[in-house]
């Protein structure tokens, strides 16, 4: 049973999901409002060919409602005695709009995703890196909370990754690496029961009928959602008909 990948297999089989995703995409079918799962490229780092899966997506957050100053009841102030009518209309406008608009206050967060192959342990491997809108990194700590993986009770659920900053090993800049210490472990469960079994916060079920074909797919179905990657049923069911 095939738990590792050669260099050429993990290379064909990201043109495969690239593939899978550009037909999903020109299909017409009723996408999602989480696109950018879709979006993923092939990023070459040398002439020889040598690169990584690529998604970068941007999200929203919401933050803490701001702290608003009521001055509506404050009979010590006279506001309107100190600005014009223009100036009073324009203040009520702007606040009836954000009151409606911005109960919520968001912020857009950025998420870079690299699958790269360890030549060591010859299996992919997930690095992610967020940021601010300014490019500004986001701390550790702020980033975990952002992660599906920090909800999950890790009791009830083997082959987790253990998630540390190392360099990137093609680009040399710092990412945190999902470590592929248990991932062929993690495959060899997953093919020796030919299924990946959904649960409610991971992926839709896929059979994996070609191992050689649906490694990477599969193992991606898994890992992603810890992260936030979730493929859509939709590439799953592509991926089979192509057999």
């Amino acid at each position: 049973m095939q738990t590792h990948l050669t260099w050429q297999q993990f290379k064909l089989q990201c043109e495969r999901l690239i593939e899978l995703v550009n037909q999903y995409r020109g299909s017409g079918i009723q996408q999602n409002e989480n696109q950018d799962s879709f979006n993923w490229y092939w990023l070459e780092t040398d002439d020889r060919g040598t690169g990584c899966l690529v998604l970068k997506s941007i999200k929203t957050i919401n933050t803490e409602l701001p702290q608003q100053i009521n001055v509506s009841n404050n009979k010590d102030i006279d506001i309107e005695s100190e600005l014009e009518e223009n100036d009073i209309q324009t203040i009520n406008s702007s606040n009836e709009r954000d009151i409606t608009t911005s109960k919520l206050n968001q912020k857009f967060v950025h998420y870079e995703y690299h699958i790269s192959f360890s030549v060591s342990y010859q299996v992919p491997v997930l690095y992610l890196n967020v940021y601010n809108s300014d490019s500004s990194f986001i701390k550790w700590d702020d980033i975990w909370n952002l992660l599906p993986l920090s909800s999950y009770d890790k009791s009830n659920l083997s082959s987790i990754p253990w998630i540390s900053q190392v360099d990137h090993p093609l680009l040399g800049i710092p990412f945190y690496q999902l470590h592929p210490c248990e991932t062929a472990n993690l495959m060899n469960q997953v093919l020796a029961n030919n299924n990946i079994v959904d649960d409610d916060k991971c992926s839709t079920t896929i059979t994996t009928q070609n191992h050689e074909n649906d490694y990477l797919l599969s193992w991606l179905s898994i890992v992603g959602p810890l992260v936030g990657i979730r493929l859509p049923k939709e590439i799953l069911i592509l991926n089979k008909n192509l057999k």
